[in-house]
């Protein structure tokens, strides 16, 4: 597999951008694609916090600017992912917040 051939083991550093951009793409809704089970946000914050997609110590510990960079711009698309849900019209999210705690 050459894709991973810069990936020394499953915990290797190289590795958390790209699992972070995944979760960004796949689990967190965005302006085509609204969130169905609000139990998805949940699976996604538990992966952001078990893997440390966003500690700061990654930056730190990776002595490759590629790896650096790359973890920066997934925190970037994090971020901006974050902020759109954040300003997304409320009158369409008023039903997401219901059907959230219904599940509760």
């Amino acid at each position: 597999m050459a894709s991973f051939d810069h990936v020394h083991n499953m915990y290797d550093i190289a590795l958390k951008p790209r699992l972070l951009r995944s979760l960004i793409r796949e689990h967190l809704p965005d302006e085509k694609r609204p969130l169905k089970d609000p139990m998805e946000l949940s699976h996604v914050v538990s992966m952001v916090k078990t893997h440390r997609l966003l500690s700061e110590s990654l930056a730190a510990e990776s002595k490759e600017p590629k790896v650096v960079e790359s973890w920066k711009s997934a925190v970037d698309a994090w971020v901006d992912r974050v902020l759109m849900l954040a300003s997304i019209n409320m009158v369409n999210f008023d039903q997401f917040y219901i059907n959230a705690f219904v599940f509760i």
